[in-house]
């Protein structure tokens, strides 16, 4: 009589199961310089162009849509103008980036994209006068970009190009990891849950120095970010081996073939046990 397989088994063999996919993730020491590097070039490249641009984000949409109510309060259509150009950049580039991931799930992919759209904007910024309506969209594009595509740490999710959401989160998980033995059901946090989201900010704090001091002293000062991201999509590159899509889904079957799998599973149950 042949025997019928177990769906979960299935799953764990083929590399749908979460676990096994889990095992295979990269470790806190990978995720955090990945986060660290990303928003070492988020609060840079947002110093830069907060300078240049006469104190448009580059990245923080909150900030820039304040500016906008305030703008349009003022009747300063000029500051309107350029600030509605930026959230409509950002914007593009989150459409695009959401593109990109689905048909390029490698973040090495992305990178590429990133630093193609950075050392465009240096471009500009050297041989244009007044550069701000083509180097402002071109940054926008490329946090979005990162926003975007490289949001994805392991099991993790942290936005590289904010900093409220993850003061916010590094806030709870720290409380957490205190208070939640005392709490009936609560579940603890992992160390992750705290070190990543504050591993962004200080990031963000230590690029924005470096951006600012670069905008002061450095001809180029977009080389810097460009030069890092380049390491990190290195980075990705190798550990995603060769820039091939991340193991857990080349090995992954199409969605709902899971479901599939085990509906057949259970049919053939019922026509054995009927006979």
């Amino acid at each position: 009589m042949p025997q019928a397989t177990n769906p979960a088994t299935a799953d764990r063999t083929r590399g749908d199961d979460p676990r096994a996919c889990e095992s295979r993730a990269p470790g806190l020491c990978a995720n955090v310089r990945r986060i660290l590097a990303l928003g070492l070039v988020a609060g840079y490249v947002d110093a830069v162009g907060f300078l240049d641009l006469g104190g448009v984000h580059i990245a923080a949409m909150t900030g820039d849509t304040i500016e906008l109510g305030i703008s349009a309060a003022r009747d300063d259509r000029a500051r309107l103008v350029g600030v509605a150009a930026t959230i409509a950049a950002f914007f593009a580039g989150g459409l695009a980036a959401g593109c990109l991931r689905r048909r390029a799930p490698c973040p090495a992919v992305a990178l590429t994209v990133m630093i193609g759209l950075i050392l465009s904007a240096q471009l500009v910024r050297s041989i244009r006068p007044d550069p701000v309506a083509v180097e402002l969209p071109l940054l926008a594009l490329a946090m979005a970009t990162q926003g975007q595509a490289l949001s994805r740490f392991g099991g993790a999710r942290v936005q590289t190009v904010v900093v409220t959401s993850n003061l916010l989160n590094f806030a709870d998980a720290a409380v957490g990891r205190r208070f939640a033995p005392r709490a009936a059901g609560a579940a603890r946090p992992d160390a992750a849950e705290v070190v990543l989201p504050a591993c962004v900010w200080l990031g963000h704090a230590f690029g924005a120095v470096g951006g600012a001091l670069a905008v002061m002293r450095l001809p180029l000062p977009l080389i810097a970010p460009a030069l890092a991201l380049l390491v990190v999509a290195a980075d990705f590159f190798l550990a995603d081996g060769a820039g091939s899509r991340p193991r857990c889904q080349r090995d992954a079957a199409p969605e709902g073939a899971s479901a599939t799998a085990a509906s057949a599973v259970s049919s053939r149950k019922v026509k054995l046990s009927s006979r």
